[in-house]
């Protein structure tokens, strides 16, 4: 019982991503290349070489670069000044991106690779 009540809750909170992407699909329109597949391929081609257990992605913003590395097995932080760098507030439907000031860092940990 309690197995088909989280499938439904699934089901139901899935629901309005579905259709947001099923928007961005149909609306999306060309504009221009951008630097993103020169920055994606170098760093995926670092962490083929290094094997990196922790990166830090910093500034990630609104892009999926944390998620893809993660996809490689990384255990991967993102953060971002959002309050001083996005005044209306930013979201990464990506990944949990950390509300930090790297110029003034509250994070303690250390990491193998950084972005």
């Amino acid at each position: 019982m309690l197995q088909h009540a989280k499938q439904i809750v699934k089901k139901v909170l899935i629901q309005p991503t579905g259709w947001i992407c099923r928007q961005e699909f149909r609306l999306q329109d060309f504009s221009r290349f951008n630097e993103r597949p020169v920055e994606y391929a170098f760093v995926l081609k670092k962490i083929g070489e290094i094997y990196p257990l922790t990166i830090l992605d910093v500034g990630t913003g609104t892009t999926a670069l944390p998620h893809l590395m993660r996809n490689c097995g990384c255990l991967v932080t993102a953060t971002d000044n959002k309050r001083d760098y996005w005044p209306n507030g930013m979201h990464n439907r990506h990944y949990h991106v950390i509300d930090d000031d790297i110029t003034a860092t509250r994070l303690s940990d250390t990491f193998d690779f950084i972005t």
